[in-house]
């Protein structure tokens, strides 16, 4: 969670926010840069883990998602 930045109900009680560092200490100050590819996997696991879903179930609803006509969110 902490590696995609973002906190995922029901996946861990655990908070993504990094603990207090001791006097003397700190985080790296550089931030990473994070290119297109990166961050599209980055949200395809935040679904993957969100659901609970393998690779292979998230493609075949994708594909499923793609093949319908109108839109494919019900209300």
């Amino acid at each position: 969670m902490r590696k995609l930045g973002s906190e995922l109900p029901g996946l861990s009680p655990k908070k993504t926010e990094r603990p207090a560092l001791s006097t003397g200490t700190a985080w790296s100050g550089a931030q990473e840069v994070v290119g297109v590819y990166a961050l599209r996997l980055m949200e395809k696991q935040k679904v993957r883990y969100n659901y609970g879903v393998s690779e292979r179930q998230l493609r075949h609803l994708i594909a499923r998602g793609e093949a319908t006509a109108g839109a494919t969110a019900t209300s």
